[in-house]
């Protein structure tokens, strides 16, 4: 081999090692992409303390339903829409039995229904509304 083709073979390798050198450390040394994750700021409605029947004659459920949301602006909406939301919570209520209530997952289903009704009253997208929340869940 002559000189000209070592040089040129040996400025091939140095430039894929420079290539691989700036890959491995824009991948594995900096991790500021990683770390600008956007923060979910929530925000909560709260509708206040509810007595409802359950499906059951001599049964009462008190209940204390916060609304978590994501999207700042349904703040102003809520209460457009808060009687609506509070009937057709109490018509979920109404169509459980003590049972139901009381079971392990009983409060994770109610809370599910409550949520997706809750889209549906508002015509959000699913995951503007992130949870459904309860401060009281009596059961008498």
């Amino acid at each position: 081999m002559d000189l000209k083709k070592i040089l040129i073979f040996a400025g091939i390798g140095l430039v894929l090692v420079i290539i691989i050198g700036v890959v491995l450390f824009m991948f594995v040394f900096n991790k500021d992409g990683e770390d600008k994750v956007e923060e979910v700021i929530y925000y909560e409605f709260p509708l206040g303390e509810m007595y409802s029947n359950i499906n059951d004659e001599k049964k009462i459920l008190k209940s204390n339903v916060i609304i978590q949301y994501t999207d700042e602006a349904l703040g102003e909406v809520f209460p457009t829409h808060i009687s609506r939301i509070k009937n057709d919570i109490f018509q979920l209520y109404r169509t459980r039995t003590y049972e139901q209530l009381s079971a392990p997952n009983g409060q994770q289903r109610i809370r599910e229904d409550i949520q997706e009704m809750v889209v549906e009253v508002l015509e959000v997208e699913p995951d503007v509304i992130s949870d459904i929340l309860f401060s009281e869940f009596i059961l008498q």
